[in-house]
């Protein structure tokens, strides 16, 4: 049994986010809407949970940055969502073609502030939480985010692009 650590933000502004895996198109898939997991758990043969979550932000409070969720799908190969608290990302990616805008999806952890050093050091979260990092599968064409716990445990293949830290989670206890 994983207890979760207390979030520093309080209960009742949490959001837990569960990871899905596709065995039939290999793909990952990860999210904190209600009915989505619902629907996902409703299809065991098609989805099954790959014991991945964390905690964030709900989408109603005001805690946290908001974090857009675009679905890249130009109708052949490409199949992902992608998640990210940059504007310039989202901007970016909202311009595309083949992205359909599914809006704010939670509210993330930001970073905490760096020096101005050059190279810069690594993103810092604050003190109960954990980095989240997006990796990329170029055979797939799909994205997963995983914490930083996970990651470390990981045997990447070359399919894998780590795209680095993205957003602070609370953790659960492993």
């Amino acid at each position: 049994m994983k207890i979760r650590k207390t979030l520093a933000w309080g209960s009742r502004d949490e959001l837990e986010v569960v990871e899905f895996y596709s065995p039939g198109s290999r793909k990952y898939f990860m999210t904190g809407r209600p009915d989505e997991v619902a629907l996902l758990d409703s299809v065991p043969t098609l989805w099954q949970r790959t014991g991945q979550r964390f905690a964030t932000h709900r989408t109603d409070t005001a805690i946290g940055a908001a974090m857009c969720r675009i679905w890249a799908n130009d109708g052949a190969t490409l199949n992902s969502h992608f998640y990210s608290t940059s504007d310039r990302d989202c901007a970016l990616l909202r311009s595309q073609s083949w992205a359909r805008d599914e809006g704010v999806a939670m509210r993330a952890q930001e970073f905490l502030p760096q020096l101005m050093i050059v190279p810069p050091p690594p993103p810092v979260c604050p003190s109960d939480t954990v980095k989240v990092t997006r990796l990329f599968n170029k055979a797939t064409i799909n994205h997963r985010y995983v914490t930083e716990g996970l990651l470390s445990r990981m045997l990447l293949t070359q399919d894998w692009a780590n795209e680095g830290p993205v957003f602070c989670a609370a953790k659960y206890d492993e």
